[in-house]
């Protein structure tokens, strides 16, 4: 009797292990790829360079916006980054359904520094509109690219040094666009939060956030998720705050980078050797993964719907002093089948520019039922189906 159930607990364990695998039945689908660099709109607002930012994002569930920020030129050089720098943006509206332009908009207004770390954000809001960060303002543009709601960002400036040094803001928004906030880190260390209309941009309130926290932060319904450096630690632990309420721990046991946040509340943690851990904002664990060898995990992609991210990963396998491979990996993870649901492989051989080996990034874009997958590489943006 004793040996019958230990058998049944490791068949029950091995048919657990064998669920939490990708199938061959898995494998996504292409739906169309097109080469956004032929586009005439791109071949007028360009040129395209190594330089130029690129981010892509749905607004609804057919059509996908793609960004680019392109480096201004003077005489053919780059004049730097003094504060009249305008921001050359250009705005593309893409069919999801077959990767054709639909329309385009581009700006030479915008000026300042860029107030964002990444210097160009675009997140979706509510009715097929979104929000973008692009140089010194935060707009609310409509799927038609006009723009409903402008914003712009106050800036301090600091001599050390012989240098410069500025404070930076963070646009983030919930998954559904439902609320936005804008996290405004000062050059004292202090921070706070700038609660803001998604209609007007408008602050509804500001409160106090944590002081010296890192980047990338994750908005779900009215909490916010922070990565805090624990320096005694050497290791970023998430912490949470509600509203105006008491900063505080995420979970007793939770640890990682805060990349994001998707589906009905959901915050996804990554850390070392691309392992993950996917909790809801009362710290309860839904999924774990735990990874191997020096793969990191890079960007995330989540559904604003359904309990669905997308996320890309990478490792050291080139070589060890060219730093990181290209992060050509990319896995799609259902959180209510608590499961990786599809994996995609993307080779990338990289240029070698002087000693440094240079790698296209992968940009992911899911769709709000978490059903399609946008990947941009380079310039050349593709649409998968998610089984």
């Amino acid at each position: 009797m004793q040996n019958k159930t230990k058998v049944l607990v490791l068949l029950g364990l091995l048919l657990q292990f064998v669920g939490t695998r990708i199938s061959a039945n898995d494998k996504p689908k292409p739906i169309w790829a097109v080469d956004l660099s032929s586009a005439k709109e791109i071949e007028e607002s360009g040129p395209l360079d190594p330089n130029t930012d690129v981010f892509v994002t749905f607004i609804d569930q057919t059509r996908i916006a793609v960004g680019l920020l392109f480096q201004i030129r003077i005489d053919a050089h780059q004049p730097g980054r003094p504060d009249n720098w305008k921001s050359h943006t250009l705005v593309l509206i893409v069919d999801a359904g077959s990767g054709k332009v639909l329309r385009s908009r581009s700006w030479e207004e915008f000026r300042g520094r860029p107030a964002a770390a990444e210097g160009f954000q675009m997140r979706p809001a509510n009715s097929s509109e979104f929000l973008a960060m692009i140089g010194n303002d935060v707009v609310r543009l409509s799927s038609e690219l006009d723009i409903l709601a402008r914003r712009t960002l106050p800036r301090t400036a600091q001599e050390k040094h012989a240098l410069t040094y500025y404070d930076d803001w963070e646009l983030v928004v919930s998954p559904g666009g439902d609320s936005a906030l804008l996290v405004h880190r000062k050059l004292d260390g202090s921070a706070e939060n700038h609660w803001i209309s998604t209609k007007d941009l408008s602050d509804l309130t500001v409160t106090a956030a944590p002081d010296h926290f890192s980047w990338s932060n994750a908005l779900a319904d009215s909490t916010i998720v922070y990565n805090v450096a624990q320096r005694d630690l050497h290791r970023l632990l998430p912490w949470k705050q509600k509203g105006d309420g008491v900063v505080m721990p995420l979970c007793s046991s939770c640890q990682g980078r805060v990349l994001g946040a998707f589906g009905r509340n959901l915050i996804f943690l990554a850390y070392d050797s691309a392992s993950y851990t996917i909790v809801d904002t009362s710290g309860k664990e839904i999924y774990n993964r735990h990874g191997s060898g020096v793969e990191g995990i890079g960007q995330l992609s989540g559904s604003s719907r359904a309990n669905r991210a997308a996320f890309s990963y990478g490792s050291l396998r080139r070589s060890l002093f060219h730093g990181w491979h290209s992060a050509d990996h990319i896995i799609v993870v259902d959180a209510d089948a608590k499961r990786e649901v599809a994996r995609i492989d993307s080779s990338d051989e990289g240029k070698e520019i002087g000693n440094w080996q240079l790698f296209n990034q992968l940009l992911l874009a899911m769709s709000p039922d978490g059903r399609r997958l946008a990947i941009m590489k380079g310039i050349n943006l593709q649409l998968l189906a998610i089984p």
